[in-house]
């Protein structure tokens, strides 16, 4: 069975949230958690950042398995259980 990594980016003390092309705010990510967009945003920059050097198709499962197991995450088998419940959720 594969070790899953720890990550030391899983928790920050500050989340960039990039708002427009003019304005940056800074704001805990305890807060960003707790909001859909500045989260839904958080992980949309993750995934554009990680996908291209991840040798990761651009697929719904990629997406999602890196989301679970880090840049490389469509890689690892320990991810494939996140992906069966993302699936069962309807992302094909």
């Amino acid at each position: 069975m594969e070790e899953k990594p720890f990550s030391r980016n899983l928790v920050k003390m500050y989340t960039l949230v990039h708002i427009s092309d003019s304005d940056i705010e800074y704001i805990s990510w305890h807060a960003c958690a707790n909001d859909l967009e500045c989260s839904s945003h958080c992980v949309q920059n993750y995934i554009q950042k990680y996908i291209g050097s991840s040798g990761c198709a651009h697929t719904c499962q990629s997406y999602a398995r890196i989301h679970n197991g880090g840049p490389a995450g469509c890689t690892h088998s320990y991810t494939l259980s996140y992906w069966h419940l993302v699936q069962a959720k309807g992302c094909h």
